[in-house]
């Protein structure tokens, strides 16, 4: 297993805009049509997440930002990959002459 760490630069609203509420993180194994599943939400002004325990695979991440009036900005999806681990090596290797 895996441990995840996302770190993002959250925006500065513009004088016209209300304040940022926060960051909620969304998870998808990729596919044709990745189904996201909302993972936790990050308070502003935080801007990190981690995630322990990911299984092998790829995966996509989506990060959506939410201001104080429930107003979403646009996702921002990166994709990733874990890896499996190598394999363990021959033990008990015998080696006979004849």
């Amino acid at each position: 297993m895996t441990t995840l760490n996302v770190t993002w630069t959250n925006p500065t609203p513009a004088s016209n805009q209300a304040p940022l509420a926060g960051v909620k993180v969304y998870l998808a194994v990729q596919a044709a049509t990745p189904i996201f599943s909302l993972i936790t939400t990050v308070a502003a002004p935080g801007a990190s997440f981690t995630q322990t325990e990911i299984d092998p695979g790829s995966y996509i991440i989506r990060l959506v930002v939410v201001d104080t009036q429930q107003q979403s900005g646009l996702p921002v999806d990166t994709p990733f990959s874990v890896a499996f681990a190598s394999p363990g090596q021959v033990t008990n290797v015998v080696v006979a002459l004849a």
